[in-house]
Parts: structure tokens; C-alpha cells; sequence
């Protein structure tokens, strides 16, 4: 179930809910897929007054606060983890996060743990049903007796079932002497999900609360002022003020004051009205995006007064639409501001600041916002969720299908396929090795996750599969063939008389050489193996960098007929390189801090560590002029 479909469907009702589409927009819902996982809890608006939300947990579980009685209860709704790959680590970890929840409010509420706990207490079948009896015995929760055992879930193969939907009390809990039953519904033709309802009933008194409103004097506005009638008021009372002025400067100012406000109410229409307001929540507000909210909000009014017309080619459509863009915007910027300000008192912490530390561990448990809104591919743009997926699968499917271009080796395509089939055929002969290697890269599929679902499956005809065990040395292979033609031809630089033409880290190749002809013979060299290897590479992502060339005229590289850009500095494993062959020592200890500070949002600290940074900042002097240029 997705988020805004909650919200279509409960319009005279109040809910909170978390789902996969918490960070998309609602109106992407044409031909979308089954939402996947999620909670949520739905009431009457008659008590909105009586609940309020309460932030804890992760993403897995929703609860409120609900004003009853002499003290207040938290209705904790879970949907514990199923059948992933980390599923019992997933499930421990929920399983904590609730632990946490009950510890922070067994004081001060009446607990209830209610859900799809996908474990059972009345079977120790699955490592679910024994981690879930281990944490009720050791927390002192449970069921109750006024609870039926009876299936509360049925598989969809029709053999499978068992009661895994609870509620869960603490075992000294008076809220258990409130409850008045708990009823399991038998299966029915209209309910389409796995699970029955299971529903609880507790004899409970609602208090009436009512947030506190405050008063506050409107700003005068002086656009409806009544200059003439202002102007009198003042000179017609101002001469008496003085003459009964003692000399008293705080008198004299409060009659001026009261003076002013007689103008005031004179002139002005609702002069001082008094108005009440009430809290809005936490949501950063600044004054750029109240600016941009107005002007999305008067572009939208003007929209919809023009008849709401859809043509992307509209006027009022695109300036609509460029507002809105601002605001998010400006939002956006709010929150980057916000982040940065949390980093900085991070960094300045001590290790016994306990509520820095739990505000960390909650900033981790939280679903981030780091997708992107809009996707472009050539020239399709994607602004909603399956457009976004299906712009990644074409993506994938491109890079993962063999394309014949005009530069490539067609001659040698064909004799490598022939090489291929022969060595095959022999080494089929050998054993079962040859055959388990290619089945390990032959007909291999992917999928890209995009906000909690999965594209269909994309089939790898070329390159080979990250992460696997034979990756790096299969890619090693091939890449050693260019890096030993490098070195046969001499060409690139020395050091004393060692040659380092290219040195290499993974797929990243640094062309060294002491001349634009030197580095010019490498790049050919690159280029003769990629074209017969079927091997693209972008010569707009490589940059080439002249070490103390003296403004020389120095003649363009080029690689497939591209010019390569030759700029004063380039980044290579993450270090900037700039004419002057400076490593950029300050910049470096920044990137470090600010990938501590990544490190310390993602909730990893130590009590009593001492950070120490520290460099060793070196430099040689090249008499010779050198090319540098990044390969990717």
C-alpha cells in the first residue's frame, strides 16, 4: 500500500504510515507497480486531539502517543522482516530498535506492541519463532490469555499458516486488567491479503486535549493606512503632549507611544487584531523559501485561473513549473545548511555527549532523501518513479549489449570468436573447470533498485560481473596486455632508468610522458587495444595537465579523433594534480575531514577515541616538461 492511496482512502480519518513512497511524488501512480512492505496506523478524527506521533524507529515501525486515562499509552506498530538475505540480522536489529522504545517510555505509558511479528509464540519452527520467544522472556512482554490461539496467516501455496500477528503487553502492564477481548477474524472472500484481522478491544477513557494556541498582535498593514487621517490624529493630539510633558523621558515615551497608536487605529482597518496561532512542527522555514512559496503558490493560482491547461509548451505551465523548482530549490539548500551545521557540532562533541549520540543513531535508522527527482538519458527525461526505472534499465541494457562501432576491430572480433570456440572445444575434455568458469559469466542477469523496487531483468552479454571472486583478475588480464605494450614501446617517462609510462590502479591508467609526442604514442597505443578489444572509452572525462611547460607551444592530444582538454588541474585517485605538480595537502586534509564526519553521521563513534590527523607532504622537481591525462 502505498502512502497517498492511504490518504485517498481515509479522508475522514487521521493516519501516519511509512512505505516505499515517502520520497516520491504522488502523481506518478499510472501504470505503477504493488507497493512493497510498510506500516501504518489509521484513527477517527473525532481524537486527533488525543494522538500524536512519535518519531522512534526506523523505518520498519510506526507509533503514536494516545491520551487516555491516567496515563497515556504507546501503540507500537511493526512490520517485522520476512524472507531477505539479512533477514534474522534485520530481524534483531528491529527487534532492538522496539527494546529501545520500550525502555524510553515504560515509565511514563502504558505499552502495546502489536503487528505482523513474522516469528510465533506458540511454535519454535523458523530462527524467527526462537528469537522472538528469547526477547519476550528476557523484556517480560507477551500475549495475554483473552487472546485465541488461531492462524492468523495463510500462504499463498495453501499449506503454510501459523499466528504471527500479536498484540504484546508488558507482563505488569495495568492496561491487561482495560482489555475487554481480542478477537482473531476467520478468512474471507474480500480480504485479498495473507493475514486475518486480529482486533483488540480496551475499555479506555480519552482526555480531551487541546493544543495550546498563542496570542499574538498582527503586523499593521500599513499598505491600507489612511495617510490624511494618520497625519491629523498625530497633529492634533502631539501639541497637548508636549505641554504636559515633567521632563520624565520613559513617561513622555509612553504617551507618544499610546499617541501613535490612536493614529493607528484611526487610520488602519483591524489596527492590533489579535490573532491566534499554533506550532507548525519542525520543518525549516527561512526567508528564501517563504519568498519562493509565495510565488509558487500565486504561478499555481494563476495556472488553474487560466483553465489548468497541460501543454508543456504553455506559458503559464512552464513558469509554474520553474517555480516550483525554485522552491524545492531553496528547500534543498535549507537542509544541505542544516546538515553542515549538524556535521559541525559532530566534530566538536565530546564522547559523553549521550543525546548527540542518540540523535545519531535516529539520523541513521531514518530513510534518506539522496534520490534524484529527475533522470536524463540522451534525450528522454524522466520526473516520476517507473519512468526514472525504466530510464535505468535502457541505461544498463546499453552498456550491458555488445555494439559493433565505426573504430572497433570487426576483423579481429570475428578470429577472437573462432579462438574462443576451438579453446572451448579442447578444454571441454580437461574436466568440469572450464565449464563452471563460463557458466559463472554466461547468461548472467541484473536488476536495478530504485526506491524500494526492482526494474526487469537486464542479460550481461558483455564485460564481467562486479564483485565476484574472478572479476579482478579477469580484468587484470586484460588490461596487462596494454600496460605491457606501453611498456615495450619506450615511450613516457623515467625515473633514473626505470620506465613508469602509465602508472595503474584498477581501471584508473596515468599516461606520464616527457612530451605531447611521448604521450600522444601511449594514447595510441590505448586506443589500438580498445578498438580491437570492443572497449569505449569517453575522452571527455580525460584531462591532460602540463608540468613546467614554460609556455611553450604545446600541440593538442587527441584520442579517437577527440581533442583531450588540457587544463591547470585534474583529480586522479582523489588527489588534485595542478601544473605547478603541487599536491594539494590542504584540500586532502579537508576531503578526510569531511569523510570522518560521513563516517560519524552514519552513527560509528568510539568512547575515548582521540583523532590525530596527520601528513607527510612531499614534492620533486621535474626539469622535464609532462603529460598527465586520466583514463577512465
Amino acid at each position: 500500500m502505498y502512502t497517498f492511496i492511504i490518504a485517498e482512502i481515509t479522508e475522514n480519518s487521521g493516519y501516519i504510515a511509512k512505505s516505499v513512497d515517502d520520497n516520491d511524488d504522488p502523481d506518478f501512480n499510472v501504470s505503477m507497480k504493488r507497493g512493497y512492505g510498510g506500516v501504518a496506523i489509521i484513527w477517527k478524527k473525532e481524537i486527533n486531539e488525543n494522538i500524536k506521533e512519535l518519531i522512534d524507529g526506523g523505518n520498519r515501525i510506526q507509533a503514536i502517543h494516545i491520551q487516555q486515562g491516567n496515563k497515556p499509552i504507546c501503540l507500537i506498530n511493526v512490520y517485522m522482516p520476512s524472507d531477505s538475505k539479512n533477514a534474522d540480522i534485520e530481524y534483531k536489529d528491529t527487534l532492538a530498535q522496539i527494546d529501545e522504545m520500550i525502555e524510553k517510555y515504560k515509565d511514563t505509558h502504558e505499552i502495546i506492541v502489536c503487528g505482523d511479528m513474522n516469528g510465533s509464540l506458540d511454535r519454535s519452527s523458523t530462527p524467527h519463532d526462537k528469537i522472538l520467544k528469547t526477547f519476550c522472556k528476557e523484556k517480560c512482554i507477551g500475549n495475554t490469555e483473552k487472546c485465541p490461539v488461531k492462524e492468523t496467516f495463510y500462504h499463498q501455496n495453501g499449506m503454510s499458516k501459523g499466528q504471527i500477528d500479536y498484540f504484546l503487553f508488558k507482563s505488569n502492564s495495568e492496561i491487561i486488567n482495560k482489555i475487554r477481548q481480542i478477537d482473531v477474524l476467520d478468512t474471507d472472500p474480500e480480504n485479498t491479503s495473507d493475514h486475518v484481522p486480529v482486533i483488540l478491544t480496551l475499555n479506555s477513557q480519552l482526555k480531551k486535549v487541546r493544543e495550546k494556541a498563542t496570542t499574538i498582535i498582527a503586523k499593521p498593514k500599513w499598505t491600507d493606512c489612511d495617510h490624511q487621517i494618520y497625519k491629523e490624529v498625530i497633529n492634533k493630539d502631539l501639541p497637548k503632549l508636549m505641554q504636559k510633558s515633567k521632563g520624565i523621558i520613559e513617561q513622555d515615551i509612553r504617551n507618544l507611544e499610546k499617541l501613535l497608536h490612536k493614529a493607528g487605529e484611526a487610520a488602519i482597518p483591524k489596527y492590533r487584531r489579535k490573532i491566534k496561532i499554533k506550532s507548525k512542527g519542525k520543518a525549516i522555514w527561512n526567508e528564501q523559501i517563504d519568498k519562493a512559496s509565495k510565488q509558487s503558490k500565486n504561478a499555481y493560482k494563476v495556472w488553474r485561473q487560466h483553465g489548468a491547461p497541460q501543454e508543456r509548451s504553455n506559458e503559464l505551465k512552464i513558469k509554474m513549473t520553474a517555480a516550483k523548482r525554485i522552491l524545492r530549490k531553496a528547500q534543498r539548500q535549507a537542509y544541505a545548511s542544516q546538515r553542515e551545521s549538524t556535521a559541525g557540532k559532530i566534530m566538536k562533541a565530546s564522547s559523553a555527549d549521550t543525546k548527540l549520540f542518540y540523535k545519531l543513531i535516529n539520523m541513521q535508522r531514518k530513510t534518506p532523501l539522496t534520490n534524484t527527482k529527475i533522470l536524463k538519458l540522451n534525450e528522454k527525461t524522466a520526473e516520476d518513479g517507473p519512468s526514472i526505472m525504466n530510464i535505468w534499465q535502457e541505461h544498463f541494457q546499453q552498456l550491458a549489449t555488445p555494439t559493433i562501432e565505426e573504430n572497433f576491430d570487426t576483423d579481429k572480433l570475428e578470429l577472437v570468436e573462432i579462438q574462443n570456440n576451438i579453446i572451448e572445444s579442447i578444454e571441454r575434455e580437461k574436466g568440469k573447470l572450464w565449464i563452471l568458469l563460463r557458466n559463472l559469466y554466461k547468461g548472467m542477469s541484473i536488476k536495478v533498485k530504485w526506491e524500494g523496487q526492482c526494474t526487469e531483468d537486464v542479460m550481461v552479454l558483455q564485460g564481467i560481473q562486479q564483485g565476484a571472486k574472478l572479476s579482478t583478475t579477469l580484468y587484470k588480464c586484460y588490461n596487462n596486455v596494454i600496460l605491457d605494450s606501453i611498456l615495450k614501446s619506450g615511450l613516457g617517462a623515467c625515473i633514473g632508468d626505470i620506465q613508469v609510462p602509465a602508472p595503474t590502479c584498477a581501471d584508473d591508467i596515468a599516461v606520464l610522458a616527457n612530451s605531447t609526442a611521448d604521450a600522444q604514442g601511449i594514447l595510441d597505443i590505448v586506443q589500438h587495444h580498445t578498438s580491437r578489444d570492443l572497449v569505449k572509452i569517453n575522452p571527455t572525462k580525460s584531462e591532460a595537465v602540463l608540468y613546467n611547460a614554460k609556455g611553450s607551444n604545446i600541440s593538442t592530444l587527441q584520442f579517437e579523433d577527440n581533442d583531450i582538454n588540457i587544463t591547470n588541474e585534474t583529480k586522479h585517485l582523489g588527489i588534485k594534480r595542478n601544473e605547478q605538480n603541487r599536491a594539494n595537502i590542504s584540500e586532502r586534509i579537508r576531503t578526510v575531514g569531511q569523510q570522518y564526519t560521513a563516517f560519524l553521521e552514519l552513527g560509528y563513534m568510539s568512547e575515548g577515541d582521540s583523532h590525530q590527523w596527520s601528513h607527510t607532504s612531499y614534492g620533486e622537481h621535474m626539469q622535464y616538461q609532462e603529460a598527465y591525462t586520466d583514463l577512465r
